[in-house]
């Protein structure tokens, strides 16, 4: 799916509220507080869990703002041929 398509949907979101967890539908991306670029989401969109903390997009927010995206598999894109291929991943 492509990214900008991606982008339009709104996805179901577990978040925090005071004391209880809401489902709550909210788009995909993230715009940082320290730009201005409101287009950077399209960018942002994906973040591996072994760079999280370091990435200074992420590394203040990781441990205040977190939510939980229910979702049976992933993507990951494997390279073949000077084409990236993805592959999806899920339990059998």
């Amino acid at each position: 799916m492509p990214n900008a398509l991606l982008m339009s949907f709104l996805v179901p979101v577990i978040v925090r509220n005071e004391e209880r967890n809401i489902l709550k539908p909210m788009r995909w991306g993230l715009v940082p507080s320290w730009t201005d670029d409101k287009a950077i989401w399209q960018r942002l969109i994906n973040a591996r869990a072994e760079t999280l903390r370091e990435r200074p997009s992420y590394k203040r927010l990781v441990s205040t703002q977190r939510c939980l995206i229910p979702g049976d598999g992933f993507y990951e894109w494997k390279r073949q041929r000077n084409q990236e291929v993805a592959m999806w991943i899920c339990r059998r």
